[in-house]
């Protein structure tokens, strides 16, 4: 016969609880945390999207180019190098308190092609590029 424990009954209610918020457990120094705070971070997290109240509250200005990408926490938008092409773009890691992260920006001014359009992957750290077609003659 099967007996579990109580931490086991309760790291399965807490695994159960991540799925249904849609959520993952953080990095693997996220289980040098108790469950108990790990679940209660949880439920303040739920509660707080639920009421749309946050702990911070930080205003980025708009891209001016209209090319931006918002995925997994990162920001990113091109900048002009000119008039007429996006040659530069510009990342933001958004700050989060439950995921213990600052607000980093970087910046690649010139990558030598003019960008249509891009997308990316953070936790695959993937970056995809639409170039624009250069025209001949």
């Amino acid at each position: 016969m099967f007996e579990a424990t109580i931490l086991e009954t309760a790291l399965l209610q807490y695994s159960i609880e991540l799925q249904v918020a849609g959520l993952m457990d953080g990095d693997p120094s996220s289980s040098k945390i108790p469950l108990a705070e790990r679940r209660a971070q949880l439920k303040s997290v739920e509660h707080n999207w639920d009421h749309l109240q946050f702990r911070t509250k930080k205003t980025i200005p708009k891209a001016s180019t209209g090319l931006y990408e918002l995925i997994g926490g990162m920001l990113a938008f091109g900048g002009r190098e000119d008039h007429h092409h996006i040659r530069g773009l510009t990342f933001i890691d958004l700050p989060s308190a439950v995921r213990n992260t600052t607000d980093r920006v970087w910046k690649h001014i010139d990558l030598e092609i003019d960008i249509r359009d891009f997308t990316m992957d953070p936790v695959q750290d993937l970056l995809v590029l639409i170039e624009i077609p250069k025209r001949i003659g």
